[in-house]
């Protein structure tokens, strides 16, 4: 996105009070995150906004519950841009966070969105994404978002590194594709008679990665990565798998979307195809929360070509009738915000069964059904599942494969993934490689410790990630 100038953003490092994935009780006011050092980054305004003349950041953290109280803290501009280190003791909790950019005389230019002061942050675990919406105080629109990540901490005792870092923000309205991008080349997605066909009605194949769960791998959800994957990997598609139970979207919704938000705005940035994907394996407990989701992102996101929806991610131990009637709801909340982009739907024993779809698809346009496998275990009789339901004039898209066993972390199997990739190329369906994070487990791309900033070297890469890279490249 072009900017009219840049100023700061909020960058914090510090020490986060943590168990492991484990939560303490929010009554217990002794575990505390220490915030230290906070330093200015950048902060992008949108090319609507305008002025630069602020002079101090003020920041506000207002803490709910268990027991409220209030954290002012207020910091001067310097001719560097930089801000005197500072520290802040913030105990475990619900917090409100609210922003400010004032001038010499104390008026505000600029501050959080009215929806972002009234936005709840459950500030309890090693990883948080906060990302609050700043507005121009003058008329009340977007001016651009302040993005603040932490880094997925390696715990000491019961400590976790944290570190908060500027990053590239958006100004709030849709993004249109880059110029000469793939996505422009191509344009919006069409699943029809077996295959995925671009606006010019020719088959086309995606290539590219599934980012891990959202709610533990954050830190790696970020332009940076996109762009990395696009550019050193030339990756045409990147799966945002939100995911949705065990400290996920229904525990943090706004964290969720915004980590969302992220990955797709980074995507029509590079003008890459992204897959907004309901990371669940229970979705038909969570119809309605999905709704709620699908509807919002298609009203953001309605007609974007980059854009591809996934509403189920791997259905287990529920029909094809079931999980046909959730995505039947689903694809009507989207449709009637006037979205027509390609929906992918699951299906049963973790979306391996699309022969059964096959023979009762989906009664809707721009539908594309997803096949799932993991190259250590399956293999000739999935691929026959998949040949069957190609023949019933299903289109089928990759949407998550590994290289490894089902478990993600047993054998590795290149000779059975050569086979899969020739299938997969025969038909020319696409894929998204499980995963790109720096997990210990064979299905991970990246070695432990690799950079959530993108541009690795080889000497980053796991046996999965020097295999899918080459892939890409070929």
């Amino acid at each position: 996105m072009k900017s009219l100038r840049i100023l700061p953003v909020l960058a914090l490092t510090g020490l986060l009070v943590t168990h492991c994935r484990g939560q303490r009780p929010l009554n217990d006011d002794s575990n505390a995150s220490r915030l230290s050092t906070f330093k200015i980054g950048e902060l992008t305004l949108s090319p609507n906004a305008s002025g630069s003349n602020w002079t101090s950041l003020k920041l506000q953290l207002d803490r709910l519950r268990p027991n409220s109280e209030s954290i002012k803290k207020s910091y001067d501009r310097k001719a560097n841009l930089e801000f005197e280190d500072s520290s802040a003791t913030v105990p475990y909790g619900f917090y409100q966070i609210v922003l400010s950019y004032v001038d010499a005389k104390g008026q505000a230019l600029y501050e959080s969105c009215a929806d972002e002061k009234t936005k709840e942050h459950n500030i309890n675990q090693p990883t948080y994404l906060v990302e609050i919406g700043i507005c121009s105080v003058a008329t009340g629109a977007p001016a651009g978002k302040t993005k603040v990540e932490e880094a997925q901490g390696s715990t000491k005792g019961e400590e976790a590194q944290v570190s908060i870092k500027p990053v590239v923000v958006t100004d709030g309205t849709k993004p249109t594709p880059s110029t000469g991008s793939f996505v422009e080349q191509h344009g919006s997605l069409i699943a029809k008679n077996g295959k995925l066909l671009d606006k010019n009605q020719q088959p086309i194949q995606l290539k590219g990665m599934s980012l891990f769960w959202s709610q533990w791998s954050g830190t790696f959800w970020n332009a940076d990565v996109v762009k990395t994957l696009k550019n050193d990997w030339k990756s045409t598609v990147v799966r945002a798998a939100m995911g949705v139970e065990e400290g996920g979207y229904l525990s943090n919704p706004a964290a969720e979307k915004a980590r969302v938000k992220t990955i797709v705005d980074a995507a029509v940035a590079q003008g890459i195809y992204v897959i907004i994907d309901w990371h669940d394996h229970n979705a038909l407990a969570h119809t309605a929360e999905a709704v709620a989701f699908f509807s919002e992102m298609a009203g953001l996101y309605a007609n974007t070509p980059n854009v591809i929806f996934e509403v189920y991610n791997e259905p287990i131990n529920v029909s094809w009738e079931e999980v046909k009637a959730y995505a039947e709801t689903v694809i009507k909340a989207i449709r009637a915000k006037n979205a027509k982009n390609l929906v992918i739907v699951g299906s049963p024993t973790w979306s391996q069964r699309v022969d059964l779809a096959a023979d009762k698809p989906i009664a809707a346009e721009n539908v594309a059904y997803t096949l799932h496998f993991y190259a250590g275990t399956h293999r000739q009789e999935l691929r026959d599942k998949a040949s069957y339901a190609i023949s019933k004039g299903l289109t089928l898209f990759v949407t998550e494969f590994g290289v490894c066993d089902a478990s993600g972390n047993g054998n590795i199997d290149l000779k059975e993934t050569d086979l899969w990739m020739e299938f997969l190329n025969k038909h020319k369906i696409s894929w998204a490689n499980w995963s790109l994070f720096d997990k210990d487990e064979s299905a991970s791309a990246l070695k432990p410790g690799a950079s959530a900033q993108g541009q690795w070297t080889d000497q980053d890469l796991t046996i999965s990630g020097a295999y899918i890279k080459k892939r890409l490249l070929q």
